[in-house]
């Protein structure tokens, strides 16, 4: 059905065309897929201000039991931990890091913070997070993205695999694809699809590299603040 697909251009303004069954598929500036939206420019900034709304309208929602001071302090930091975070580090394989990209949604969970905590603007938000084991949303960001980087699959044709090790290395660079019309069902079922060509990491040169990095820096940490 023409009218369910959406062709999109990739870094290019050259105009393209596609049919279905003689019927046009409509040209899209930008295509949501399981909550997260791709643009044509290849930019996460309409996904982490679409987090950001997300966690914030959920913050309100459950703003007097945030502020319930009868309710034990563990119980709303759990609620902070497993409901509010992941909602804003959803499909954080895009915008991990990334600090500044990952600002929007850390105030939002610093402002929840300090709705449990009582404490002000001015309280130092780096010592609380410490002190309530509240990882920062850019740590939480590039645990998954790291994670992702590592369980995609290792493409025989070397050409993709240095364009996935560069998008990966430098997440603001734009790789160019020019000419290149994509009907955006999501990079999930691409990595499925090319998961039967995964190779074991020691037996290329970027592998070997990042498969020792792997061995040395199984966590993250924040060094950023």
């Amino acid at each position: 059905n023409a009218s369910k697909c959406g062709i999109m251009a990739i870094n290019t303004d050259q105009s393209i065309s596609g049919s279905i069954q003689n019927k046009p598929i409509p040209l899209i500036d930008q295509y949501t897929y399981l909550g997260l939206i791709f643009n044509k420019k290849w930019q996460s900034k309409q996904t982490v201000q679409n987090n950001k709304n997300k966690m914030e309208k959920a913050m309100y929602a459950s703003f007097n039991f945030l502020k319930n001071p009868s309710i034990p302090t563990n119980i709303r930091l759990m609620v902070l931990k497993s409901v509010l975070i992941p909602i804003g580090t959803y499909g954080g394989e895009l915008f991990g890091m990334s600090e500044q990209r990952c600002k929007p949604i850390q105030r939002v969970a610093d402002n929840a913070l300090r709705i449990i905590a009582n404490v002000g603007k001015s309280a130092p938000m780096h010592r609380i997070r410490q002190e309530m084991g509240v990882t920062s949303i850019n740590t939480r960001a590039s645990d998954v993205r790291e994670r992702a980087y590592f369980k995609y699959p290792h493409p025989s044709n070397l050409d993709i695999r240095r364009g996935l090790d560069l998008q990966m290395r430098h997440p603001d660079m734009k790789l160019g694809l020019q000419g290149i019309g994509k009907i955006r069902m999501g990079w999930y079922w691409t990595a499925q699809r090319l998961a039967k060509s995964w190779t074991n990491p020691k037996n290329n040169d970027y592998g070997g590299i990042l498969y020792g990095m792997k061995q040395r820096y199984s966590t993250f940490h924040d060094y950023t603040e």
